[in-house]
This record gives structure tokens, C-alpha cells and sequence, in this order.
């Protein structure tokens, strides 16, 4: 998979590892909302982080490969 890619609902995202990729940009709960309901995500987890921002973690199959993003929720606690 390339460095870089652009996923629905999300917007860019960049590899920070082996099957891992981050987020650019934080982005909004409505978009982890519908990221759940994406075919292609199988499971989402959302947890408390710095800066007044909630971190979620989603675990999906992106052309046939497992692979973990994680990024940075607006309007988190």
C-alpha cells in the first residue's frame, strides 16, 4: 500500500508504520459515525485524549489488507 491514501468520510490519511496509518486532520464525530457503518471497517473504538480531543482507533480490510487507523475526534471531551 502507498504512503498516502484518501478514504471516505476520513480525507487523507499517511502511513506511520507497517499496516498502521494516521489521519491528517481531526475530524468530526458525525465522520467516526459513519465510518462504523462503512463495509470496509469492521471495528471502532473511541477513547479520551489530549487536548480536549477524543482518540479513535478503527480496524479495517482497505483492498484485500488488514490495516489499523487511528486519528484525533473534533468535538471530543
Amino acid at each position: 500500500m502507498s504512503t498516502s491514501l484518501t478514504l471516505a468520510g476520513l480525507g487523507r490519511v499517511r502511513a506511520t508504520g507497517t499496516g498502521e496509518y494516521r489521519v491528517v486532520e481531526p475530524v468530526t464525530v458525525t465522520a467516526v459515525r459513519e465510518l462504523i457503518g462503512m463495509k470496509w471497517c469492521n471495528s471502532v473504538r473511541v477513547s479520551d485524549g489530549s487536548g480536549g480531543l477524543a482518540q479513535f482507533t478503527a480496524e479495517c480490510v482497505i483492498n484485500g489488507r488488514k490495516v489499523v487507523v487511528t486519528g484525533r475526534v473534533l468535538g471530543g471531551r
